[in-house]
């Protein structure tokens, strides 16, 4: 007997498949990168039905995110580590927190703002020398003009 899928990844399977299928012909590597996702969408089912079966879903922050980005082909390049375009140095940060409405923050922000993000969400203050800012700023004020690089 086989278990069944989780609730959502497969609605994502569908859309991917939906947009490839009218965009253009779906190619081996289309493939490879949708089952990738497809994979990683079960996965995260997976791990956010445990949190709520274990009912820690109103005090679990969910952070998904990479140390860099990844080249398919644009710019005639290939995977991570010969340049500095935008594929590669821009990462998702995906943040999902307890009691904040889904929303998507155009400012741009860096990884070293997981940390002093994290720290604040949980009540603890943030060390003065803690690199990084508070991201949660984000959901309650308007946001701030800083460099991306501080």
């Amino acid at each position: 007997m086989t278990e069944p899928e989780p609730r959502k990844s497969s609605a994502l399977k569908n859309a991917c498949v939906t947009k490839w299928k009218t965009a253009a012909t779906i190619t081996t590597d289309d493939e490879h990168l949708l089952d990738e996702l497809y994979q990683l969408a079960k996965r995260l089912d997976e791990r956010m039905d445990t949190v709520e079966r274990l009912g820690l879903d109103d005090r679990t922050v969910i952070i998904i995110s990479s140390d860099h980005g990844e080249a398919f082909g644009e710019h005639n390049t290939q995977f991570h580590s010969v340049s500095v375009y935008d594929e590669l140095l821009r990462v998702p940060l995906i943040m999902r927190v307890p009691g904040l409405a889904p929303a998507k923050i155009d400012q741009p922000v860096m990884l070293v703002d997981v940390a002093p993000t994290l720290l604040s969400l949980a009540g603890l203050p943030v060390p003065e020398r803690m690199a990084g800012s508070d991201l949660s700023r984000l959901w309650t004020a308007a946001p701030e003009e800083r460099p991306v690089l501080d």
